[in-house]
């Protein structure tokens, strides 16, 4: 399988800095991982928490990618992340947080998942279709197993 990673990031409207964070893991099964975070703006350490999301996610995966269906894995490798979030938070006695996009590819399937306004996109050779939806915070969100941000797509 070859595979081409391309991604594009700029700072927010009235940010001062890029608090993105991109990282991916190539696994020698036909497998890849590839992680987009966001720091979030007006909080603290955006680049620091959007690194943090991204390692998490990734290391929680090469633990566990073998051992538990992928649907799974994606959504408690982001509950571990939120936890590694929550313990710097506490460390730093400050508030930070990323919002995050994954694709994790098996052969020739594709998973997502995406958790706030980081967008993952696929391209048909023609056109770039939008595939994760944006969310925002809302005091009554929570993570559930029928969470709608769970998909898998087949790339052929």
């Amino acid at each position: 399988m070859k595979l081409t990673i391309n991604t594009n990031s700029c700072k927010g409207a009235g940010c001062k800095t890029n608090e993105d964070y991109c990282f991916y893991r190539l696994y020698n099964d036909d497998n890849a991982l590839i992680v987009l975070a966001d720091g979030m703006g007006g909080l603290s350490f955006g680049h620091i928490a959007a690194q943090i999301v991204a390692h998490a996610i990734a290391d929680y995966t090469d633990l566990y990618r073998v051992a538990m269906p992928l649907d799974t894995l994606l959504k408690q490798a982001v509950v571990k992340a939120n936890e590694e979030i929550r313990a710097e938070c506490c460390q730093r006695k400050c508030k930070m947080g990323a919002s995050v996009a994954i694709l994790y590819i098996q052969g020739q399937d594709a998973f997502y998942i995406g958790l706030g306004n980081v967008r993952l996109y696929a391209n048909d050779g023609n056109n770039f279709v939008q595939l994760t939806t944006d969310h925002v915070y809302s005091p009554t969100a929570y993570f559930s197993d029928s969470h709608p941000a769970i998909s898998v797509i087949p790339t052929q």
